[in-house]
């Protein structure tokens, strides 16, 4: 009986020591759950001077940051005991925090490099910038918030390497002008594609400009990771999360535009003015962080016919759920009133529209963007991105027989995984689903599309040694037609030095043919575009080798970046103008108009040069610099082969269809580019300065510079040789910073009034100035 209670107490006391053990544990995640509240001055170690703009981030959670103010103070709520600090030209940090974390001095040193910056656009997950095997570029928020745009593409458009024809973006000359449908280059905000689901174009205005972070390119074959519209490179946009410290700011901004180069390009004798005002708030509750915007703005524009109102409410929601888990909702919603003009009257009426034509829309864009997030205690990450898209465009294009109004709906969902990194190994994989409904006697009715697939990569990092590799499958479908398609990339970046960095990558990408591209069917004045049913993917791969060269010369410090490319094209898809109607009556613009075919095999090659960097002058005395330079030459590898033939059985070849065929040079190509963004910081007086030379577009649609189409559209030729020596556009900026944070500046763009055609049959804007007001709230 004794020995029965004895192995009965043993298991009691037993017991008690594991509900005890069981206890004591959850205590202590309880406690690891709880969060810190971390604030306090980032400053230089040498001379103590305040960084404005430094990122502090949470370690391992790049969500959750902040950056410094023009004090160089920040504030910020963390579940983890560990921080990282970087900035520009200085060492990145990961300090250690507890809850006596609060005002405190966390001091940076100067490296001799700036190659230590954070981007997660190369593989989507956290990465040095010196440790990639691809090109990238960075666009700092500072800029953004400097040149006020009224689009945030008009500052995307300073990135090196980087152009933007209305709204359609290329990178070293990957694209060409395609009438707004199709993309080679796919623009992510916040983990999720902007396109337009039956058009595949960027929705540029659904950005609001405040709250910005880094703006992120990616130049090269990114299908592996991102998929169909990727083959000409990502750009990614961040916006930033709320802190302890809630802020509001507003902004408000009023100009005009001026004069004309040509007088007789004035349509009106009234000023065209550009007004709008933004207002910001973020501010976080314990466990949820909220962000909210308002945007408005009227931009009379310089064309008759060309202007746009827009109103942007935008809402996002993040709760933390657990020490690493988060649960959150981003919701925007757009409303617009936009004209359109497509052509001009003729030269010498360069801003005015050909036949007083332009349509008018009334635009409903809606996003809603749910996202989940969570790391184990292992370092295992997992996230999901989705986003519901919808689009309305109500069109009036002055006729009631044709109605151009369209709506679609698109639904995307991303499952990613990152795995913790084992003897050097590192892998990210996931999965996505996304499938897009449109309705439109525009695209010929109802029209269905959607994409499934799988991607895995790998890196392996090794002393001064990372190698990647990764691949996809993706299936897609179109209406009833059925497409699959795997492809791969490799890269590999060794460090040769403390500051020299190679690296070499190979990678493919494809572009599944939009609704849009397949269907359109509209008419604007004389010019007609066509469906094409019979439209294929188009596939290609990018083959780079690049240097990173991180320098210091006393108070000079910076990094450069040289890097060769090859991009090889099959099946390029390109509109190409010509006769494809057998009605060739006046009433139906004689049958001319675009189409987009399959053109056959081409190849982009060139170098790429960008020179990134700051010089300091005194204490709180600086200027920063962003430079680059990019050599294409873009070329037609089956220039004679016939892939189409018109209405009239013409053969159409891309030599037929080409106004310059001296060089089987791709159409609506710049083959030269160089930009320059200078930004000067003297204390309380900020400003800079902005240039960008775009090279002689030498070969265009060969219709628009011979009759009839000449006839009926004048002075495209003369247009064209207008840039024959290129064209350089200048933009400033200055402000000054008023106690209790008011900034008050003015914007000027294309300050010289320069006169150049974007592409045939539309003049470029003359000069703009704004005054801009900023008020910061720091609560």
């Amino acid at each position: 009986m004794c020995k029965i209670v004895s192995h009965e107490s043993k298991r009691i006391a037993t017991l008690r020591q594991l509900i005890f053990l069981s206890l004591l544990l959850g205590l202590i995640e309880f406690a690891g759950a709880q969060t810190i509240s971390v604030s306090g001055w980032v400053i230089d170690t040498v001379n103590n001077t305040p960084l404005t703009g430094a990122a502090v981030q949470e370690l391992n959670k790049t969500s959750n940051g902040t950056i410094t103010d023009s004090n160089g103070y920040f504030k910020l709520s963390v579940s983890s005991s560990v921080v990282r600090i970087s900035y520009i030209g200085y060492e990145t940090r990961e300090i250690r925090v507890n809850a006596a974390s609060t005002n405190v001095f966390f001091r940076l040193k100067e490296s001799g490099d700036m190659l230590n910056q954070i981007v997660v656009i190369a593989d989507r997950n956290e990465k040095r910038l010196k440790e990639l095997t691809t090109s990238v570029e960075t666009l700092r928020p500072d800029i953004v918030n400097d040149k006020n745009p009224v689009v945030i593409d008009e500052v995307v458009n300073q990135i090196p390497g980087v152009s933007i024809t209305e709204g359609q973006v290329n990178i070293r000359a990957g694209s060409g002008w395609s009438y707004g449908a199709g993309s080679r280059v796919t623009v992510f905000i916040d983990g999720a594609p902007l396109l337009n689901g039956d058009a595949g174009s960027v929705l540029w205005n659904f950005v609001s400009t405040d709250n910005i972070g880094n703006i992120e390119v990616l130049k090269g074959a990114s299908s592996v990771l991102y998929g169909s519209s990727a083959l000409n490179g990502i750009i990614n946009i961040n916006t930033l999360w709320s802190t302890d410290k809630p802020k509001t700011s507003f902004t408000a901004f009023s100009g005009l535009y001026g004069n004309p180069a040509e007088p007789g390009w004035k349509w009106t004798n009234t000023t065209r003015n550009v007004q709008g005002i933004r207002m910001g708030d973020s501010r976080s509750f314990k466990k949820l962080q909220l962000n909210s915007n308002i945007e408005a703005v009227q931009d009379e524009g310089y064309r008759f016919g060309d202007f746009e109102k827009r109103l942007h409410l935008g809402l996002d929601a993040r709760y933390r759920l657990t020490k690493d888990m988060y649960l959150g909702l981003r919701t925007h919603l757009l409303k617009t009133d936009v004209g359109s003009f497509l052509l001009w009257k003729s030269y010498d009426s360069a801003y005015n529209a050909l036949d007083d034509a332009f349509t008018t829309t009334n635009g409903t864009k809606l996003r809603i963007d749910p996202f989940w997030t969570f790391r184990t205690k292992g370092n295992w990450f997992y996230k999901i991105n989705s986003r519901y898209l919808y689009v309305d465009n109500q069109v009036d294009s002055g006729d009631p027989d044709k109605d151009q109004s369209n709506s679609a709906s698109t639904v995307y969902n991303d499952v990613q995984i990152t795995t913790p990194r084992l003897f050097g190994l590192q892998f990210t994989g996931g999965a996505l689903y996304s499938f897009v409904k449109s309705n439109s006697p525009l695209f010929s009715g109802e029209q269905h599309a959607s994409n499934t697939a799988g991607y895995v990569q790998g890196e392996w990092k090794y002393r001064k040694l990372i190698v990647n590799a990764g691949g996809r499958f993706e299936h897609y479908e179109l209406n009833d037609y059925k497409e699959s398609k795997p492809v791969f990339r490799g890269g590999i970046n060794y460090q040769i030095s403390k500051a020299t960095f190679i690296r070499a990558s190979y990678g493919q990408g494809y572009r599944f043919p939009t609704i849009a591209e397949s269907f359109i069917s509209t008419k604007v004045g004389i010019v007609s575009v066509f469906p094409n049913e019979n439209l294929r993917s188009e596939s290609g791969n990018n083959t780079e080798i690049g240097l990173k060269q991180g320098f210091r010369f006393k108070s000079l410090k910076g990094f450069l970046d040289v890097a060769a490319f090859r991009m090889y094209y099959n099946n390029m898809m390109e509109f190409t103008f010509s006769q494809w109607s057998k009605d060739n009556s006046f009433e139906n613009g004689l049958g001319l108009g675009f189409k987009s075919l399959n053109t056959g095999k081409t190849e982009i090659s060139g170098l790429d040069i960008s020179l990134n960097g700051e010089y300091e002058i005194a204490k709180n005395k600086s200027i920063r610099f962003l430079c680059g330079y990019t050599y294409s030459n873009p070329v037609s590898l089956e220039p004679n082969k016939q892939f189409a033939t018109d209405s009239f059985n013409r053969v159409i070849s891309y030599l037929s269809t080409s106004s310059d065929n001296s060089g089987n040079t791709l159409k609506y190509r710049n083959k030269a580019l160089l930009k320059i963004d200078v930004s000067i910081n003297l204390n309380k007086w900020q400003g800079g300065f902005s240039v960008r030379y775009n090279s002689y577009m030498s070969n265009i649609d060969n219709n628009f510079v011979t009759p009839p189409l000449s006839i009926f559209i004048p002075g495209i030729q003369q247009g064209q040789d207008l840039n024959s020596h290129g064209t350089w556009i200048t933009d400033i900026r200055i402000f000054y910073e008023f106690p209790k944070n008011y900034r008050v500046g003015i914007v000027g763009s294309n300050i010289f009034g320069t006169a150049y055609m974007i592409r045939p049959g539309d003049m470029g804007p003359p000069s703009k100035w704004l005054l801009q007001v900023r008020k910061e709230i720091n609560y």
